[in-house]
């Protein structure tokens, strides 16, 4: 992290006191600690001409563009659609097609029945609800339904510093509360895998060995009864209003854990108050998402980022209250090494700790991109990065 960051995250300061301009080419940035992804962090900025950037105003980036691609702008309505023709000087492969055309629906279930149509020949799905009730239910759409595996898991986390989960054995019991495969099966038809840890298959440090956990709602009970907690158990869950996937998986989770002596409490807020909560650590669970980035770059290990979520520097910020001095010895470690093997088991120490030692995390399942394809359409690449 750059110094002054954190300063600047809880809101002591407005400015970053690592970063410094010394003339018109050159500035410095001084971090916090070393860090062994600042450099890719680093790469992925954008630095547009200002002068190009200056004159187009408002219009830069909608209805002028630069670049390099295999594609050329050619006009944007962000109403209806968007056109692009082959750049015949592109310098690698040119595009086989002439040009392309983008649509542009003001709600998913509009672009849905445009697809259904025969309107629209190829579209993402990115709404769980929509996936599970407008496209595995259709038998004339859900043929076409693929899935391109991603480095990422969506996964629920536990506010530590909140009751009842400062109680190891609450947390313990609850990951035999989840029936992941369930989840899996039933949002997307079985096309995305239940995650038995942190890290996706395709990333460097992913533990095979480990073994998926079972749903076992009598087990949850037993843990809950000897600890001495009355039963059911009510849990809070503060959702923003608006996140229709957050509130379906909650749902789920709500009625898969009833059985196993939990009653989940829903609460909806609007999206200042969720994040302020976010800030102050005041959210008492999470479910979110991680992509761990580039994966295949040398020397890079993009799954850090996941792993310093739990790091206790940042138990307030992200709101997992976790404190383990072990945990973030291991994490200041693999930020510091450059031996790419010994990071690697690193990351499963991690995932250990916090899936089967602290019971921090719930691994849920490992994403992906869902779209609809046309036969006639083939060759599809995801270039996520």
């Amino acid at each position: 992290m750059i110094k002054g960051a954190q300063e600047i995250i809880y809101g002591h300061a407005n400015a970053l006191s690592g970063f410094e301009i010394i003339d018109k080419y050159t500035f410095t940035i001084t971090l916090e600690c070393d860090s062994i992804d600042f450099l890719v962090n680093l790469s992925r900025l954008n630095i547009y001409p200002h002068e190009v950037c200056r004159l187009a105003g408002e219009d830069w980036g909608i209805k002028i563009a630069i670049g390099t691609g295999p594609f050329k702008f050619i006009s944007f309505d962000e109403n209806s659609f968007g056109r692009v023709e082959r750049f015949e000087n592109y310098h690698g492969t040119k595009p086989k097609r002439d040009f392309i055309t983008f649509r542009f629906f003001d709600n998913e279930n509009n672009m849905i029945e445009e697809y259904a149509r025969g309107n629209v020949g190829f579209l993402c799905v990115n709404s769980l609800v929509n996936m599970f009730d407008r496209v595995l239910k259709n038998d004339l759409i859900s043929k076409d339904l693929k899935c391109f595996e991603i480095p990422a898991i969506r996964f629920l986390f536990f506010n530590q510093f909140q009751k009842p989960w400062d109680n190891i054995k609450v947390r313990e019991a609850f990951s035999y509360a989840i029936d992941t495969s369930a989840i899996s099966e039933k949002l997307f038809g079985g096309k995305v895998k239940a995650a038995p840890n942190m890290l996706s298959p395709s990333v460097n440090g992913f533990d095979s060995a480990k073994q998926l956990k079972k749903y076992n709602p009598a087990k949850s009970i037993n843990i809950l009864e000897e600890a001495g907690i009355k039963l059911p158990l009510e849990v809070d869950v503060v959702v923003f209003k608006g996140s229709t996937d957050a509130n379906l998986l909650f749902e789920l989770i709500k009625e898969q854990s009833k059985n196993a002596g939990f009653n989940i409490n829903i609460k909806e807020v609007d999206g200042k108050n969720w994040e302020i909560f976010r800030r102050t650590g005041e959210l008492p669970t999470r479910l979110t998402n991680w992509c761990y980035g580039e994966v295949e770059l040398p020397g890079y290990a993009a799954p850090i980022e996941l792993f310093r979520i739990f790091h206790s520097n940042n138990s307030v910020v992200f709101s997992n209250g976790h404190q383990n001095k072990e945990y973030d010895d291991i994490i200041d470690e693999c930020m510091e090494t450059l031996d790419n093997e010994r990071r690697y088991e690193f990351y499963k120490i991690a995932d250990d700790i916090l899936v089967s030692k602290d019971f921090a995390a719930i691994p849920i399942y490992y994403e992906g991109v869902f779209f609809l394809q046309k036969p006639y359409i083939s060759n599809v690449l995801f270039d996520l990065w």
